[in-house]
């Protein structure tokens, strides 16, 4: 009894931290409807890893050319191993995003479930069950 509580307690601060999010300003939802489609579907997965500050920033670039750079700078900066050629975090971020589309995809955006987001934000559970 007590670990079904802890493991609903813990599913329940998950699911509200997933859903604090979901409720953008309306400048954001401005700035998000202007984006072409491929870039969309690509901000639809960063939505979770970026501050507002950043998300604002991100958005508010005139082309596409300067919000790829912008990215390109942005995960430069989040590199936990910068010596490497490779950039690990962005790695795992777009294996989540996949897993996300492919485990729980969805036709309307982002894309995924609450299951998805949930994914992309903490990454691949330790454990699941199917019912």
């Amino acid at each position: 009894m007590k670990t079904s509580f802890i493991i609903l307690a813990i599913f329940a601060s998950v699911l509200f931290a997933a859903t604090a999010t979901l409720h953008a300003s309306p400048g954001e939802k401005r700035l998000v409807a202007r984006l072409p489609a491929e870039e969309l579907r690509d901000y639809y997965g960063l939505q979770y890893i970026l501050s507002d500050s950043q998300k604002i920033e991100y958005l508010s670039l005139a082309s596409g050319s300067k919000r790829a750079l912008w990215l390109d700078r942005f995960w430069i900066a989040v590199d936990p191993t910068p010596a490497t050629k490779a950039n690990e975090a962005r790695m795992e971020h777009a294996q989540r995003v996949a897993a996300a589309r492919q485990l729980f995809g969805r036709a309307d955006p982002p894309g995924w479930d609450d299951r998805g987001e949930v994914m992309i934000r903490f990454g691949t559970p330790s454990l699941r069950m199917n019912n």
